[in-house]
């Protein structure tokens, strides 16, 4: 979010701070017994000595609950500031996994979004002796992939997703036709 509402939530989080230090000092200038009380947070110690002695804690209590309604304050701003990004990110016509999952798979134009984006982009290379890949297939075909690779080792299917599977990386298509995401394997066995 921003960097002042940070401010005020670490702010509010000194001053409630604070007022716990003040609402124990004025308990201990009342009796020992009541600061210890208050100290060690014997249950309901603190709401009989705001009761009970007023006129000493309500200074204290004020400078506390400035504090949490700081706190709460930003964190209601924060919460709400996450809320309306989920929304602006919702409008947008990219595809999300629960919309995947209800259409059967990613929109037709992702791949062509993709292709238009990494025309440009050079096939990578695989050093000679070596099963290692130097650069990206992002944007690539899956035919361009198998002439500098060869076949896949293994292919996974999922919902919308197809994973294929080389000695040392593996490549996602959504579309069957553009690779969209590029990454090393997980390790075999556990």
């Amino acid at each position: 979010m921003s960097a002042i509402v940070v401010v005020f939530f670490f702010m509010g989080f000194a001053v409630a701070i604070a007022g716990g230090v003040m609402f124990t000092i004025a308990a201990f200038r009342q009796s020992v017994v009541w600061g210890l009380c208050v100290l060690f947070g014997v249950p309901f110690a603190s709401l009989l000595f705001l009761i009970k002695h007023w006129d000493e804690a309500k200074q204290a209590f004020g400078v506390q609950l400035l504090g949490v309604v700081l706190v709460f304050g930003c964190s209601a701003s924060v919460g709400s500031g996450f809320t309306s990004m989920g929304k602006g990110l919702e409008q947008m016509s990219l595809p999300v996994p629960e919309k995947i999952a209800e259409t059967g798979g990613t929109p037709p134009d992702l791949g062509k979004l993709i292709r238009d984006v990494t025309k440009d982009w050079k096939m990578p290379e695989v050093n000679p002796g070596s099963d290692r890949v130097e650069g990206s297939f992002v944007g690539h075909s899956l035919e361009e992939v198998k002439r500098v690779l060869g076949e896949p080792r293994g292919v996974l299917r999922s919902v919308g997703k197809t994973s294929y599977f080389y000695p040392n990386l593996e490549v996602v298509s959504y579309d069957g036709v553009t690779v969209v995401e590029q990454g090393v394997p997980a390790e075999e066995g556990f």
